[in-house]
């Protein structure tokens, strides 16, 4: 029965990356114009270990923005084209420094960041 389980799950994994065109969504999407001014963050450098290092502005974080922006299908497309790049730079730099690199190093900045804001379960 587990194998049956396990054979669903994988189906449903790859019918996701269909759905969301993770093949190509490098090369093939564009998020909303409006959706980039308002997602807080991205990829300033690397560190002493040539790891990429994000930086993420959670306080000036901006729901409403967001919401306005784009449709939920383009914040989920525009994260996980954040993250293949991510992947991408990584494998780029690991390459580079003639090792596999452990991964990113992530800042997260939460100051400004409302209590409200923090536990809208809408993003309003």
């Amino acid at each position: 029965m587990r194998n049956n389980e396990d054979q669903h799950f994988q189906f449903q994994h790859l019918q996701w990356r269909k759905d969301f065109s993770l093949d190509t969504i490098l090369t093939d999407y564009t998020p909303p114009e409006g959706l980039s001014k308002f997602f807080p963050g991205g990829l300033i450098g690397v560190d002493k270990d040539q790891c990429p290092v994000k930086y993420f502005a959670f306080g000036s974080l901006d729901p409403k923005g967001i919401r306005k922006a784009a449709k939920f299908s383009d914040i989920v497309k525009h994260v996980i084209q954040i993250t293949e790049r991510e992947a991408l730079f990584l494998k780029k730099q690991s390459l580079k420094v003639g090792k596999e690199l452990p991964g990113s190093v992530y800042i997260v900045d939460f100051k400004d960041l409302p209590f409200s804001t923090a536990t809208d379960k809408k993003g309003k």
